[in-house]
């Protein structure tokens, strides 16, 4: 009965990844130039953070 946990740990792994693709795709679209800190001010500005 390990299919479902199978099935959850592949589902996290595809959500994460597409996250990870959405902060450097937003980051370069920003001029952030692709980079994790990019994404993250990206994020900030995108919240109201500062």
């Amino acid at each position: 009965m390990d299919y479902p946990i199978k099935l959850i740990m592949i589902i996290l792994i595809v959500l994460i990844i597409g996250l990870i693709s959405i902060l450097l795709i937003s980051s370069w679209a920003s001029g952030g130039g692709g980079s994790l800190e990019g994404a993250f001010k990206w994020l900030g500005t995108l919240f109201g953070f500062k």
